[in-house]
């Protein structure tokens, strides 16, 4: 005799998508496919009658650990330059609904395709969205002593 077919093993899962629920590594900034990874693990390390839960009610946890880890790159990375707490969080609820939806088989092929080839690209928390280009590429002088140019100035 079989065992019933439930949601867990007949629908297709986040993990089978990202990997299993792993903590952030603390060498690097979360990339997508960390934070989604990170959500899997705190669903499943949270209680019993909490393994349900939305990801919403997980967000106040992963926005801390999220933030941590940019804060260990540079100290400097609060509001202004980061994008605010709220921001943030709604940020990673979007992304959260995303990829369920993608894992799901929901919505146009393209947008599915950009998505999972998203999933590698730093989580980015950061005000600005400024091009950052090294000397050479901008073509300054071979004295300048910034090393590195934004497209909003020399």
């Amino acid at each position: 005799m079989s065992s019933p077919r439930t949601r867990s093993n007949s629908s297709c899962h986040l993990s089978n998508l990202v990997g299993p629920g792993m903590q952030l590594l603390v060498s690097e900034l979360p990339t997508v496919r960390d934070l989604l990874r990170l959500g899997l693990l705190k669903r499943k390390d949270s209680d019993a009658d909490r393994r349900n839960c939305l990801f919403k009610d997980l967000v106040n946890d992963i926005y801390t650990d999220v933030l941590a880890q940019w804060q260990k790159a540079n100290a400097q990375f609060t509001v202004p330059v980061i994008v605010s707490e709220r921001g943030i969080k709604r940020k990673m609820e979007n992304l959260w609904a995303r990829a369920v939806e993608v894992c799901l088989g929901k919505g146009e092929v393209e947008v599915k395709q950009t998505f999972i080839q998203g999933l590698d690209r730093l989580f980015d928390i950061l005000s600005c969205k400024c091009q950052i280009r090294s000397c050479a590429e901008v073509g300054c002088s071979p004295d300048c002593a910034r090393e590195a140019h934004t497209a909003a100035g020399r």
